[in-house]
């Protein structure tokens, strides 16, 4: 859409959206059983807002609407933060990634707040247990790396562009994990290299 503006994207964006909501009323069903799921869906909500705002597509009664369905998946996410915690794992990431960007790009809303705080603690608590000070994570799985680092990566945008910025030691351990999964990688074919551990 940004190098074409064929609005033909604009409106499958909103159809799928309005499609999804028509079937997904919040927290019932079971596409709410997930936080990380719903993390993920937020955060994809939240760039279609971004990439579409200004398409004529977008009006104020689907903004209005894309606003609540993202504030009813944060709502969702921080009531289950300690469970993704205590996984250790990249949902607790995701999650975190989820709440801050609601946070963020809803700050107006009196729970932004609230989401903010959470989305904040998680990080503290978990990017320094997962990534280690090699680069390398906890989960010994290359894709579960990479959505390690997308998750933090993106956090890393969000927080820096809203005021919000992580710790400086979040950014140096995704260096050292961007680092890290670069080294695991042919640099001729693009691949990673196998999981060490799969027998």
């Amino acid at each position: 859409y940004h190098y074409t503006a064929d609005e033909r994207y604009a409106a499958t964006f909103w159809t799928l959206f309005e499609g999804w909501n028509a079937q997904n009323p919040p927290q019932a069903g079971p596409l709410w059983i997930c936080g990380q799921e719903s993390a993920i869906r937020l955060m994809g909500m939240a760039f279609g807002l971004w990439a579409f705002l200004d398409s004529p597509q977008t009006t104020t009664e689907r903004i209005d609407a894309l606003i609540a369905t993202i504030a009813a998946h944060a709502d969702r996410i921080v009531g289950t933060t300690a469970y993704a915690r205590s996984q250790q794992n990249n949902h607790a990431l995701s999650e975190a990634a989820g709440l801050l960007t609601a946070g963020c790009i809803l700050s107006e809303l009196p729970e932004a707040d609230r989401w903010r705080r959470a989305a904040h603690a998680v990080f503290e608590d978990q990017i320094s247990r997962q990534i280690y000070d090699d680069g390398s994570y906890i989960q010994h799985s290359h894709n579960y790396h990479r959505v390690m680092l997308h998750d933090l990566l993106w956090s890393l945008q969000v927080g820096d562009t809203h005021g919000e910025p992580l710790l400086a030691d979040h950014r140096r351990r995704a260096c050292l994990a961007a680092r890290f999964l670069h080294a695991m990688l042919d640099p001729q074919t693009g691949e990673l290299c196998r999981d060490i551990l799969r027998a």
